[in-house]
């Protein structure tokens, strides 16, 4: 949750008021502006209500949402503000160093239970916390990236807010996951991931952020996982992979043909080719080699039908949708692990619109509903085998009574305005 109120005249202003010669070392507290969990925002300038807050750490836990506090100027006459807002269970979430009302500073950040999250330089930005002033930061130097046990997962290199040098990814234990060579915020160089042994798992070179020439894929016993050769453009014109048998389960020619995704040592895609890119079928798959899902791809989109079969009986599908243009469009549908219809519904630019239905594993209707624009407009519902609703939505207004396929209750659901509020029980 981010704050959108702090303003930087107040910054302005009472720097103004506060400013110290240039022979003093330490500034003084000028300000302190306050917003309590209430979102009420209160300002603090008295000198003798000053004195109290000169004595807190404001990077141990308090029983505020976000706090500013504004320095007299400083012996080079620039102005020193800092913001730290915190987590609903008070310890510290966020911290950024202000000059002159302009981020400038080291920024900080806080996993819930008060270990370090991120540590950064900012050389330039608006000075706030809110995701469009996070979006104007720029970045300098090194950014320290770590988990809420406080292992670094990663260290990223900036150059004037562009990725620039080498970034390390690490595995818990600490031992470096990936290197990833950055120029002028493009990959120029070889790309290395490692396993937790330290051996190369796959080695990739790249010339402004393009994929080209050879890159090799290794299982954790060093054996062959794949081979691929990309051109100066990055297409895909060859490639070769390989099983731990060492027998070929998918190969490119030509740039046509099946490129195979391995994850955590296990086969998990297969992706159609032509033309050097991604363009046909996708078919993936568990940890126990059955199939996932298949679907198709069209310059690099999802298009068409997808099919998300069912674990239990994995020649039954279990879930169906429409695509384009990587957007879910047309029908979904889902079914019950013995093949029975369970649902449908109509879906346009990833929103429900049009009708929907539920059935019981016996077949019985469930639910009938109508949307608009994602918001619930109409429905009925049923008990197991009734015919007369049990309750109903109008014009975007009513309860929604959801039972499981067994006709167990589920929840029951007040609408308003086509929107659901929280569960009746």
């Amino acid at each position: 949750m981010k704050y959108p109120y702090f303003v930087l005249a107040l910054l302005l202003t009472l720097a103004s008021c506060a400013s110290k010669t240039a022979t003093q070392k330490e500034p003084e507290l000028a300000s302190v502006q306050i917003m309590d969990r209430n979102g009420f925002a209160e300002t603090v300038s008295s000198k003798d209500r000053l004195a109290n807050f000169k004595k807190v750490d404001f990077e141990t836990p308090q029983p505020y949402q976000k706090v500013l506090r504004v320095y007299g100027k400083d012996g080079t006459g620039k102005t020193r503000s800092v913001i730290t807002s915190y987590h609903d269970n008070g310890h510290i979430w966020q911290s950024i160093n202000i000059i002159d009302g302009r981020a400038q500073g080291n920024y900080s950040e806080w996993h819930p239970n008060g270990q370090l999250k991120l540590d950064a330089h900012i050389i330039e930005g608006i000075a706030d916390l809110t995701d469009a002033a996070q979006s104007s930061w720029v970045f300098e130097g090194e950014s320290k990236v770590l988990d809420t046990e406080g292992h670094l997962i990663a260290q990223i290199q900036y150059a004037k807010g562009v990725l620039d040098g080498i970034s390390y990814y690490y595995f818990p234990e600490g031992k470096v996951f990936k290197e990833v060579p950055f120029i002028q915020g493009q990959i120029h160089g070889t790309a290395t991931i490692f396993n937790k042994e330290g051996t190369i798992v796959e080695k990739s070179t790249f010339e402004k952020g393009i994929k080209v020439g050879e890159s090799v894929g290794f299982f954790e016993e060093g054996l062959c996982c794949f081979k691929e050769n990309y051109n100066e453009k990055g297409l895909l014109l060859t490639a070769a992979y390989f099983d731990k048998q060492g027998t070929v389960i998918a190969e490119i020619k030509n740039g046509a043909g099946f490129q195979a995704i391995f994850e955590e040592q296990h086969l998990t895609n297969l992706v159609e080719y032509n033309a050097g890119l991604p363009d046909g079928l996708l078919k993936t798959f568990d940890k126990e080699k059955n199939l996932h899902s298949t679907c198709r791809m069209k310059a690099g989109k999802k298009e068409g039908e997808e099919i998300i079969y069912n674990k239990a009986n994995p020649s039954l599908p279990r879930l169906s949708l429409t695509w384009h243009e990587d957007a879910l469009q047309g029908q979904a549908k889902t079914w019950y692990e013995d093949g029975m219809i369970e649902s449908q519904r109509e879906l346009n630019g990833n929103k429900k619109e049009g009708l929907a239905f539920a059935w019981y594993k016996n077949g019985a209707l469930m639910l009938m509903e109508e949307y608009a624009n994602d918001l619930l407009t109409k429905g009925t519902y049923y008990k197991k085998n009734d015919k007369k609703p049990i309750s109903s939505v109008e014009n975007g207004k009513g309860i929604a009574t959801l039972f499981d396929g067994k006709g167990n209750l589920l929840k029951k659901i007040n609408y308003e305005k086509g929107k659901p509020e929280l569960p009746l029980r």
